[in-house]
C-alpha cells in the first residue's frame, strides 16, 4: 500500500467517525436541527468503515501479523484501548447526567436494565450476537463493535487454520454470532475483496477516476430518489416489520448496506489507482495522520458526551463543541495508548498460556 492511499484510508475513515457523530449530534434533543442538512449519514458511515475494517485487516494478516498470537494481541489492542476507557466514561456520565436532567436519560436512547451484565456483554462483545442487543447504557455505537470482533474472530479462524480444524472453528464462530451479524458480513468481505484485487486491477488514468467518481454519484441517486427507503419498506413487507425492526434491527437495511458497500468498494479500488498520480503535502499528511488517531475515540465517546452536556446546556453549537473539544483532549489518553494496550494483552495472553499449559500438566500427572 502506497503512503498516498494510506493516507486517503485514513481520511475516509476519520470523515466516516465525523458522519457518525453529525448524525447524533443532529438530534432535536441536543438542539441540533442547525446539523440536519449534512446529517443524514450515519449508518452509511458505518458501512465505510465495515469495508475499511476488511480490507485493513486483509493487507496486515498478509503483511504483518501473519501469526495468529500478533492478531489476537493486535486486535484486542486496538479495541480495547477505546473500549475499556469509553465504558468507564459512559457510565459515570450517565450517572452524573441523569442527576442533573433525567428528561435527557429515557426511552430507547438510555438502556440501564441489567446493568452489569449489559456492562461484561458490550465488554465482551456479545451484546449484539443472535437477535439479542444490549445497548451501552447511553452509548448506541457500540453495536458495530460486536459485529466487527466476530468479523475478526471468523476471518481468523478462516486464515489462520487449516483442514478440519479451519471448518470447525470458522462454523463455530458463525454459530456463535448468529444471524443477525453474519447478514452484513458480506459488506466486511468487501474490503477483503478490495485488498485482493488492488493489486490485480490496473485501471488507466481515466477508469480510475470514473471509479472514484461514479459511486458518488450513483450514492447521491439513491438518497436523491430514496431508494434506500424503498428497498427497507420492500424488506419490512417481505419479512415483517417485527422481524426486521426488532430481530434484524441495525441489520434491517442489509439490501441497501450491500449496494453502498459495493459502492464503497468500487470508490477505493478508482482511488487506489489514481494514488499513483499525485500524493499529499506533508502538511495535509500531518493533519491527516493527526486526526485520524482520533477515529476510534470520536467513534466510541461522542454520544455519552452528547447526551452529558445535553443535560447541562441547551444549545446545540455549544454542546457539540464541548462533545469535540473533550475527545481531542481524552483520545491521546484511550487510542493514543494503543501499544500499551497490546503490550498489557501480550502478557496477559502468555500470562493464561502458561496457566493453562501448567494446569494441563498437573492434571496429566
Amino acid at each position: 500500500m502506497n503512503k498516498t492511499t494510506s493516507i486517503y484510508l485514513d481520511l475516509l475513515r476519520f470523515t466516516s467517525a465525523i458522519l457518525v457523530f453529525v448524525f447524533h449530534a443532529s438530534y432535536a434533543r441536543y438542539d441540533g436541527e442547525w446539523l440536519n442538512s449534512v446529517s443524514a449519514f450515519g449508518h452509511d458511515a458505518v458501512m465505510i468503515f465495515f469495508v475499511l475494517s476488511g480490507f485493513v485487516i486483509a493487507f496486515i494478516t498478509k503483511t504483518k501479523e501473519t501469526e495468529l498470537f500478533h492478531y489476537i494481541k493486535s486486535r484486542l489492542g486496538r479495541l480495547y484501548s477505546v473500549v475499556i476507557p469509553a465504558l468507564i466514561l459512559t457510565v459515570a456520565l450517565d450517572l452524573i447526567g441523569k442527576n442533573i436532567d433525567p428528561s435527557m436519560y429515557v426511552g430507547g436512547h438510555f438502556q440501564a436494565s441489567e446493568p452489569i451484565y449489559r456492562l461484561f456483554a458490550n465488554l465482551l462483545f456479545i451484546n449484539e450476537i443472535w437477535f439479542d442487543s444490549w445497548r451501552a447504557f447511553s452509548n448506541g455505537p457500540f453495536w458495530s463493535l460486536s459485529y466487527e470482533f466476530w468479523y475478526y474472530v471468523i476471518f481468523a479462524s478462516w486464515f489462520y487454520f487449516s483442514g478440519n480444524k479451519k471448518l470447525l472453528l470458522t462454523s463455530l464462530a458463525m454459530l456463535i454470532a448468529g444471524p443477525k451479524i453474519l447478514i452484513l458480513f458480506p459488506v466486511w468481505l468487501m474490503g477483503v475483496l478490495t485488498f485482493h484485487l488492488s493489486s490485480k486491477v490496473n485501471l488507466n488514468k481515466f477508469m480510475a477516476f470514473l471509479c472514484v467518481v461514479l459511486p458518488i454519484f450513483i450514492y447521491a441517486l439513491m438518497r436523491e430518489y430514496g431508494i434506500q427507503k424503498l428497498l427497507l419498506a420492500q424488506t419490512v413487507e417481505f419479512l415483517g416489520r417485527d422481524f426486521v425492526y426488532t430481530d434484524l434491527k441495525w441489520s434491517r437495511r442489509f439490501i441497501s448496506d450491500y449496494i453502498v458497500g459495493g459502492l464503497v468498494s468500487i470508490h477505493i479500488l478508482g482511488m487506489i489507482s489514481l494514488s499513483k498520480t499525485f500524493s499529499f503535502s506533508k502538511v495535509a499528511e500531518k493533519v491527516i495522520r493527526y486526526f485520524a488517531g482520533m477515529t476510534f475515540a470520536f467513534y466510541l465517546l461522542h454520544y455519552p458526551l452528547l447526551q452529558f452536556f445535553g443535560s447541562i446546556v441547551d444549545e446545540g453549537v455549544v454542546i457539540v463543541a464541548l462533545t469535540s473539544i473533550t475527545i481531542v483532549l481524552l483520545a491521546p489518553l484511550t487510542e493514543g495508548k494503543k501499544r500499551e494496550w497490546v503490550v498489557l494483552i501480550d502478557k496477559v495472553l502468555l500470562y493464561l498460556t502458561n496457566l493453562s499449559k501448567n494446569t494441563f500438566r498437573s492434571i496429566r500427572s
